[in-house]
């Protein structure tokens, strides 16, 4: 029998099964690896954001005597918003854009109202970042000034795991927050489970000093 007349061995279910499944697993990596790098460029794109609004406060403190603008405000219900509304009326921003971030359900509109009050900029709804008052261009240079907003605002801060759904005080899938430091450099914080709820690492808040919960006060972002 020649060669080309043999029969040939068909391929059974055993067979189609191993390339079917071979074929997802690789697409379920490729998937996982994709998510991956979405991620990480959504980290990126939020923490440039915030070492912008850091700058700009640094900006502001090198014409008031170092310190930053939640300084100058004492009367009223103080916010991080209003505290952020405080650089477009000293006309070092016009745009709004930076006061949000991937996967925020806080939104910058665009409208920041008219000079001189610029009562619109930073509106309710419209700022992704909390902030620690009371710092200053002189303050140590690992303290965290501006983060990722929190599910409450008094401590111990803390955040919701991972999710996909844009709400108040996500993390990010890896469990980690954004923020900016008082010398401008950001970092993406992994935060600690404790008792079901993410935190800040014990390590983080032993490294400020004695009373450091006492002396910063936590700005809130504005909802309502």
């Amino acid at each position: 029998m020649d060669q080309a007349d043999k029969p040939t061995k068909k391929w059974g279910w055993l067979q189609w099964g191993s390339v079917l499944g071979v074929t997802g697993l690789v697409g379920l990596i490729s998937m996982a690896s994709w998510q991956l790098v979405k991620t990480a460029g959504e980290q990126a794109a939020s923490i440039k954001n915030v070492r912008s609004i850091g700058g700009q406060f640094h900006a502001w403190a090198s014409d008031n005597g170092g310190i930053f603008p939640d300084a100058i405000h004492y009367d009223e219900r103080k916010t991080a918003n209003l505290v952020f509304r405080q650089l477009f009326k000293d006309e070092l921003l016009d745009d709004e854009k930076l006061f949000g971030a991937v996967r925020s359900p806080y939104k910058p509109d665009g409208e920041v109202g008219l000079a001189p009050h610029y009562a619109q900029a930073v509106g309710p709804n419209e700022n992704h970042w909390m902030m620690f008052g009371g710092l200053s261009n002189t303050s140590s240079p690992n303290e965290i000034l501006l983060f990722e907003n929190s599910v409450n605002a008094a401590w111990p801060l803390w955040w919701r795991k991972g999710e996909d759904e844009p709400r108040r005080g996500r993390a990010w899938p890896d469990g980690k927050i954004g923020v900016c430091l008082t010398d401008l450099s950001v970092q993406l914080v992994t935060l600690e489970e404790r008792g079901g709820k993410l935190t800040l690492p014990a390590a983080v808040i032993v490294s400020y000093p004695e009373g450091y919960q006492n002396d910063r006060s936590v700005l809130d972002i504005e909802t309502k």
